[in-house]
């Protein structure tokens, strides 16, 4: 049973939308409001602009993918993160986090362990896509 947000909301408008917290518009994008297209594109629109920066980011993220010199730009900073994460005292890491988040316990040294391993996987995996879609071109000549 979906719970009418209609009858709860009344009209949106963007006061309203902007009153709400994020999990309430999300909520309301995919209940009985998906009827309604309008209404639909509105709370949409309001998460995009709340996150419009994320959204920036995530498309230009995509976007140097698609292009071989970009590419491997984030290669790079996949093995700089891969790096920092694994070899960098705990103490500066939990200092770090503590000024970007205001963290004021600090995670396990296992998992930036963990997260480096995840970020090495990553930029290996990226350097190999690359090095796979050079050899079917005939780009690299071998041994």
């Amino acid at each position: 049973m979906s719970m009418d947000f209609k009858a709860v909301d009344g009209v949106l408008t963007p006061e309203k939308l902007d009153k709400m917290e994020t999990i309430q518009l999300v909520m309301r994008l995919f209940s009985n409001y998906t009827k309604d297209l309008a209404v639909w594109i509105k709370i949409f629109w309001a998460l995009v602009t709340r996150f419009f920066l994320l959204f920036l980011c995530i498309l230009t993220y995509f976007a140097m993918l698609q292009f071989a010199p970009t590419k491997m730009i984030l290669v790079g900073l996949y093995i700089f993160f891969a790096i920092f994460w694994s070899f960098f005292p705990y103490a500066f890491k939990c200092a770090l986090v503590y000024k970007i988040t205001s963290l004021s316990f600090c995670v396990h040294a296992l998992i930036y362990a963990i997260f480096g391993l995840i970020c090495w996987i990553v930029a290996l995996g990226m350097y190999n896509t690359t090095e796979l879609e050079q050899a079917k071109l005939g780009n690299v000549k071998v041994k």
